[in-house]
């Protein structure tokens, strides 16, 4: 099909005709999640292809053949020691890799910067200050750094950073599994980059771990505690909070249902032959049908959020809710979203894999769509007469309720911005923040759902192995989160820049097999970068980041 800006096509009456019957299988929703705008129900054009269905069943496969044998295992023995959590892999490999290292500090703060969840860690600029709820104090700086060390000194560094999951469910936390009280715990975590002889050497290390204590006062903990077994208490519980906001903010939230809109709008008010829905068109690829999928079997009454996460299935929707509702296009821009954490700073952080390794793509994407846009809109006068690029932006806007956009869109450097983002969101943070689940989800003392013991009643009180194991998961929401995490991660459907066959647009094959070429050549970067890594971070590897939200 050969592409034509609205105003210049040739078949212009078959194109009206065939966008407004497209248009009318193309609803919007308000009811489906209360506050979201979403697709009301998904055409057969929509849904998952032969190949793909395929495919991911023979993934599952080898995931049923594991659980038949751990389930049996498990029939009348609990798990009682994390050697039982390790030996819940007997077909599949490779295991998590976070069995081997995950209780030790250095992993626990790596995680932040290259684990399941990148996406929330923070710098305290010189000058600046911790969160007002905030009860960390010189006192617990001492205790974990020595006499000299001060919260104050420690900010004017400029090498504090810090998690805030202290009001991710708002104060309310009411999940229970089979009549079983569930435990998220509120959680701000404070870590220091500690340089080691170079300026570019160093590590992130944790410093303390605040959590709500019994009637809401907080409680500090740091590695130095000298109640026994505190700080591994306090680091699973911040894992806890992490898990949570992982896949209802950032996993769910800010990727799958904050790019529905895009999706919904695409389709309703670009025909098939506009250019920038061919751009598009790969990158939404499957991911209206895998959103209502997960609504109607990830997000339902008794699904894996309900029975698996900390907070009830009405809390945790609330989070995925909220995380839409403050979503910005403007504000997600991988430069700015980065920026805004204060985690552009490579001199002062010399190490952040999502980041170093995001922006090398998030430049490829850039310069692919700014060359692709330019075949089309060669003046501003093709872009402001583009009346269905004018309609998008309008649908996006009001009934999408995406928010940083104009209704009108009238300049290629802003129209560039939010392809970008559209399709960096849909393709590398997705790819982000759905892959790592197996490696640090997969095993579940690495990164629970939720406790399953009181935290606030044991945190005074020494912490010992045993008390350790019934805090976990027990054994039917422990093989149910390795069997989601591994559903989700396990199985990669494409690649980015490849698109099986030839570019849908015939004018566009040069820019498309230089995005290819340059794709490749990330790709050989990050695997030099990760033989100098404390710990590999592959997520990122353009071979290994799907074009669009399909898992």
């Amino acid at each position: 099909m050969n592409p034509y800006l609205p105003q210049n096509d040739p078949n212009l009456m078959g194109r009206k005709k065939d966008l407004a019957e497209t248009a009318a299988r193309y609803k919007w929703s308000d009811t489906l999640v209360p506050g979201l705008a979403m697709l009301e129900e998904v055409p057969f054009s929509q849904v998952f292809s032969g190949e793909y269905l395929a495919e991911r069943s023979a993934s599952a496969a080898r995931l049923v053949s594991n659980l038949a044998l751990i389930k049996v295992r498990r029939l009348f023995d609990p798990l009682d020691s994390l050697q039982d959590f390790e030996d819940m892999y007997p077909t599949l490999s490779p295991k998590p890799s976070s069995i081997r290292d995950f209780q030790t500090d250095g992993f626990f703060a790596e995680q932040r910067l290259c684990g399941a969840n990148p996406l929330s860690i923070r710098r305290v600029p010189p000058g600046g200050a911790l969160p007002a709820h905030s009860a960390i104090a010189d006192a617990h700086i001492a205790e974990a750094l020595g006499p000299a060390e001060t919260l104050s000194n420690l900010i004017a560094s400029g090498d504090l950073y810090f998690v805030d999951h202290v009001d991710v469910w708002q104060k309310q936390h009411s999940g229970s599994f089979q009549g079983k009280r569930k435990y998220g715990p509120e959680a701000l975590g404070l870590f220091l980059w500690r340089k080691v002889g170079l300026a570019d050497r160093g590590s992130l290390m944790p410093v303390a771990i605040q959590l709500s204590g019994v009637n809401g006062t907080p409680v500090v903990v740091t590695p130095k505690s000298k109640v026994k077994g505190q700080w591994r208490l306090a680091k699973t519980c911040f894992q806890i909070a992490d898990a949570n906001v992982h896949e209802m903010v950032m996993h769910l939230g800010r990727t799958h249902f904050a790019m529905e809109p895009f999706a919904v709008a695409t389709s309703r008010q670009l025909a098939d032959a506009h250019p920038l829905k061919m751009l598009l068109k790969p990158h939404l690829r499957f991911m209206l049908f895998n959103n209502s999928l997960g609504i109607k079997k990830l997000i339902n009454q008794g699904g894996p959020v309900d029975e698996l996460l900390a907070g009830s299935l009405k809390e945790s929707i609330a989070m995925a809710v909220r995380a839409v509702q403050s979503f910005d296009v403007s504000r997600a821009a991988f430069p700015t979203e980065i920026a805004s954490r204060g985690m552009d700073d490579v001199v002062n952080l010399p190490h952040y894999p999502y980041r170093d390794d995001g922006m090398l793509l998030w430049n490829a994407i850039k310069d692919y769509v700014a060359a692709y846009l330019s075949l089309y809109y060669k003046t501003p006068a093709d872009m402001a007469n583009d009346y269905e690029l004018q309609a998008w932006a309008d649908d996006l806007v009001k009934n999408g309720k995406v928010q940083g956009m104009a209704p009108t869109v009238v300049a290629m450097g802003a129209l560039t911005d939010i392809v970008t983002t559209v399709i960096f969101t849909c393709s590398a943070v997705h790819s982000a923040v759905n892959y790592p689940q197996w490696d640090y989800m997969g095993f579940v003392p690495n990164m629970p759902l939720a406790g399953y013991t009181d935290y606030r009643e044991l945190l005074p009180q020494p912490f010992d192995d045993d008390a350790y194991m019934k805090f976990l998961p027990p054994n039917q929401p422990a093989i149910q989160q390795l069997a989601v995490t591994y559903f989700l991660a396990g199985y990669r459907f494409d690649r980015l820049g490849y698109y099986g066959s030839a570019f849908a647009d015939p004018l566009a094959q040069g820019a498309n097999e230089s995005f290819r070429r340059r794709l490749d050549d990330i790709d050989r970067t990050i695997d030099y970068n990760n033989t100098k890594r404390r710990v590999a971070y592959p997520y990122l590897k353009p071979s290994l980041v799907l074009n669009s939200i399909s898992i």
